[in-house]
């Protein structure tokens, strides 16, 4: 497994664990797009 893979694994599962209440965390796993702006959402956070 890649480093690259490793690091969208970690941030994906971040994802998951969010609140309900935050949707942008969650978005639709056919919106490519969004899913890329939360995992960069998750890797600002923990900047």
């Amino acid at each position: 497994m890649s480093k690259y893979s490793t690091l969208v694994n970690i941030l994906d599962q971040i994802c998951k664990e969010a609140p309900e209440r935050f949707t942008k965390y969650q978005p639709k796993k056919s919106d490519i797009e969004k899913i890329n702006q939360a995992r960069s959402r998750v890797l600002i956070h923990l900047s």
